[in-house]
């Protein structure tokens, strides 16, 4: 495993975690599914239940599925798959 921004990626994953800032997974979404194989994982947190909404957007927008949505203490996690 390795750990460091979106530009630490090299290859080809089935599954990527990213938990930072929604406007830092806004800006590396392109880069993240780049990087995810067929089927993939995504699973991004770092931001607020309010931003949830803006974050199933952006995933859809970029190709990804919306798995699954958690939310604890107004922030929240989301589980995205490769289509």
């Amino acid at each position: 495993s390795w750990q460091g921004d979106a530009t630490a990626i090299e290859g080809e994953f089935q599954t990527i975690v990213a938990n930072i800032h929604r406007n830092i997974l806004t800006a590396d979404m392109p880069t993240y599914v780049q990087h995810l194989s067929p089927a993939g994982t995504l699973y991004i947190s770092g931001f607020f239940t309010t931003d949830v909404p803006a974050m199933q957007n952006v995933a859809q927008q970029a190709g990804l599925t919306v798995a699954q949505v958690t939310q604890r203490n107004d922030w929240a996690v989301m589980k995205l798959t490769k289509n």
